[in-house]
């Protein structure tokens, strides 16, 4: 799987070559990051011990070097800092939480344009119990406001909701918390 979801990267990043504006660019990028961030959660379902569980710590630190790789590729200045405690979930919990982190990045970054700008990104993962909370600050607006066309706002709230969860918007909209449930805190 992992391979052929690389093969459609390269694909991709092919055709992205025949964009003609920075927003075309931009979209060939965001469908980049999301076959990445799915990639990563399959590499993770084989690198633990069991097929079941994923380690969400290690899957957040990998998912936001990747993304800062990608990033770095495009000449965006952006830096993405990672705090998360030792959390186990299943797969189905890990993609939907995969595709939100890298919709809020995404957000965060990218101009409705399609150009970048400078973003300060922290993300922290932290469990309580059999729940975890998932804070993002960004130096900047992390979600376009809502009168803004091309906003990913829909997306991110039916991730929300798919993950079972709920989230909060600060008014500034700088920050968003999600308390996501049925996660485990893993001794190893």
């Amino acid at each position: 799987v992992c391979n052929n979801l690389q093969i459609v990267n390269s694909l991709m990043s092919l055709q992205s070559r025949r964009a003609r504006t920075a927003a075309e660019t931009a979209i060939f990028a965001e469908v980049q990051r999301r076959v990445t961030a799915l990639g990563l959660v399959h590499s993770a379902i084989y690198q633990g011990d069991d097929l079941s569980s994923i380690k969400l710590d290690l899957l957040l630190n990998e998912l936001c070097a990747s993304t800062a790789r990608s990033l770095s590729d495009v000449e965006t200045p952006a830096s993405i800092r990672v705090t998360a405690d030792r959390l186990m979930a299943s797969a189905d919990l890990a993609v939907p939480l995969a595709f939100l982190i890298t919709e809020i990045i995404g957000e965060a970054v990218f101009h409705r344009d399609g150009s970048p700008t400078a973003s300060d990104i922290r993300i922290v993962l932290r469990g309580d119990g059999a729940n975890a909370l998932l804070t993002v600050e960004a130096s900047g607006p992390l979600l376009p406001e809502p009168s803004e066309a091309g906003g990913n706002l829909g997306l991110i709230e039916r991730l929300t909701r798919q993950l079972g969860g709920t989230h909060t918007l600060s008014p500034d909209r700088r920050q968003i918390a999600v308390a996501i449930p049925n996660v485990d805190s893993a001794e190893r």
